[in-house]
Order: C-alpha cells, then structure tokens, then sequence
C-alpha cells in the first residue's frame, strides 16, 4: 500500500483589520480670530506674540485712548450743558405761561369791571331820561316844561353814549377775552415744545455718550478662548483699519482634516474608529473618532477646527485639507504632548474588525 503524506499548517490568532486610508493634517479644535469694532485708532502695544499661551479674558492688545477718552469727556460735557439749557428754556416757558395765565385773569377782572361800571353809567342814564319824561308830563309851565327838554336831549344823548360804551367795554371784553385766551393757549404750546425739545436734544447728547463710550470699551481687546497664539497681522504704533489682528487656537484638543474618495466615502460613517499615526508620536498608534462627513464634495463642517481667515494678515486655517474629495473631519482622543498642530495625520479609518481570529 502506497503511504499518504499529511501536511500541516501552523496558525495563530490576529486581529483582522479592514480600512479605509486616508492622510490629513492635524489642528485645533476650535480657533478664533479676534479684531476690534474700532477704525483708526494707534495701536499702543501689541501684548502677545505667536506661540504664546493665552486664557480667556486675558488682554491681547491696547489701543492709544487718549483721543477717545477725550472724546467721551467732551460728550459729557456737552450731555451736561444739554441738560442745563434745556432746563433754562422749559423754565422760561413755564414763566412765560404763568405771566399769560396771571395776564389772563386780570384783563378777566378788569374787563368785567368796565363792562359793570358801563352798565351801571348807562342804566343810570336810562333812569334819568324816564324821569325828565315824567317831568315833562306833569309840568304845565311852558318854559319850565321848555327847560325840561332841553335836559331831556341831553339826557338822551347821555344815554346814547353810555349804551355805545357798554357795548363798546362787553365787545373789548370778549375780544381781550380771546387774545388772552390765545396767548395762555400759545404759552402751554411753548412749554410742550420746550419739553419735546429738550427730551430729543438730551436723548441725542446721551445717546453721543453712549457711543463714546461703547467706542472706549470696545478698545479692549481680550482672548475669546484660551489657546496658543497662532498668528499675530498687528504691529505696535500702526494705525488700526479694523482687520483681523490674532489668531488663537485651542490646543487642548486636536481635530484632523482629511478627505476621503468617492470609491470609499459611502463605507465611511460617524462615529467609527480611526487609527492614526505621525511622524511626532512614531509607531505609537493615536486613537481618533470621525466626528463629520460632508455629504458632497466641497461642502465642509461649519464648527470645529476650520478659523476664518484674517484678510490681509497673513493669518490662515492650518486644518483644512487641499485634497479632493468629501471632507472628514477626526476628533483626536488620545491625548499626547507629542501632537502638534500641522503634523501630517497617516489615518486608517475602520471599516471591519475581528480580534482573536485563527489565520496563517
């Protein structure tokens, strides 16, 4: 009988690994550039430099206020003068009304008093002519009754004049009347112009305060994140034209840009492992999560690592990636002093994985 020959194959157990490769570049999880709401303003000093390490709050640069501390001391002063002369003139209008007021009551008075005292001249007159009329009726004297009537014209002509007085005193009355009435009525008016005038004149003074001095507070100019100074497009003694002057990136956490193909983007997904290595932490393998996958080609995350760009600074994002392709964005999680932010990012995205597995 012929003898069989066995083989045998040695295995072993290994993870299985598959993935997706990809190479990104390394930045900050977040990174702002800082600029100021002023225009034309000296820069005084300039308080940080590129690589410094900066917290939140802390001043980033001084401006010369000299000028506008003057300014607001002016508008101060001028709010202030504002307020005295608008003082002045509702004052005065009140006096002018009280004067038509006091005005007003005594032509009142006095007009009243003429109307009464030309009344009573004409009733008087009145009486006198009946009384000759009775006189002349009884009498039977001819010159006597001759001499009553030669009163009697007289009278009646006393009469006639003090009628025309009376009516003459109640249309100067009525006609005063009005006249003081108007003058009290264009004294109240006065008074309510006097006060909406001093109100729009006190409201632009002050409102010239609060522009001085918003101006004067916008002048400090502190870190909105704690981080590493990345970019400084601001020097001592140039005159501020209200570009970007800092950038600050936190280098507390790391996020890496990168792009994926169309052939492999439909496998990659949110959440998946990434395993990554650089030239700073050689074969010490970092751990990464995809935290973003653009859903076409040109689109990319709106927060994270990407900064705005300091026109005419000089200051860019170091994060975005130039490739082609969908963008994806890493979040590191392996902390490590090693990383910083630029180094080049060998990733290789996790599709499958099997731990423990016999293979040859």
């Amino acid at each position: 009988d012929q003898v069989q020959k066995q083989s045998s194959i040695a295995l072993g157990k290994m993870d299985l690994i598959k993935s997706v490769s990809a190479t990104g570049t390394i930045g900050s999880s977040q990174s702002r550039t800082v600029s100021a709401e002023v225009n034309g303003v000296k820069v005084k000093k300039v308080c940080v430099k590129a690589g410094d390490m900066v917290q939140k709050g802390d001043t980033l640069v001084q401006f010369d206020e000299s000028d506008l501390k003057r300014a607001l001391s002016e508008a101060e002063q001028s709010l202030s003068d504002t307020r005295d002369e608008a003082e002045r003139n509702l004052s005065s209008a009140r006096k002018l009304l009280s004067e038509a007021k006091e005005s007003y009551g005594e032509g009142k008075e006095e007009a009243a008093t003429k109307v009464a005292e030309t009344k009573k001249e004409l009733q008087s007159a009145k009486k006198q002519v009946t009384k000759l009329n009775d006189q002349i009726s009884e009498e039977k004297d001819v010159e006597a009754k001759k001499r009553l009537q030669e009163q009697l014209a007289r009278a009646e002509e006393a009469a006639k004049q003090a009628e025309s007085a009376y009516e003459a005193a109640k249309e100067s009355r009525k006609n005063e009347e009005k006249q003081n009435k108007n003058s009290v009525e264009n004294a109240e008016n006065a008074v309510k112009t006097a006060q909406s005038n001093n109100k729009k004149s006190i409201r632009e003074a002050e409102k010239q305060v609060e522009d001085a001095s918003s101006t004067l507070e916008k002048c400090a100019v502190t870190a909105p994140i704690s981080g590493i100074v990345t970019a400084v497009g601001i020097e001592e003694g140039e005159l501020y034209n209200g570009s970007d002057m800092i950038q600050i990136d936190d280098d507390s956490s790391y996020v890496i840009s990168t792009t994926v193909d169309e052939y492999d983007i439909s496998k990659v997904k949110e959440g998946q492992r990434v395993a990554v290595l650089t030239e700073a932490t050689g074969e010490d393998e970092i751990q990464g999560e995809i935290r973003f996958v653009a859903p076409t080609t040109g689109s990319s995350s709106l927060t994270g690592a990407s900064s705005q760009s300091a026109g005419g600074t000089g200051m860019s994002s170091t994060a975005s990636s130039t490739s082609s392709g969908y963008e994806v964005k890493i979040d590191v999680k392996t902390e490590d002093e090693r990383l910083r932010m630029g180094l080049t990012a060998k990733c290789s995205i996790i599709l499958e994985e099997v731990q423990d597995v016999y293979a040859e």
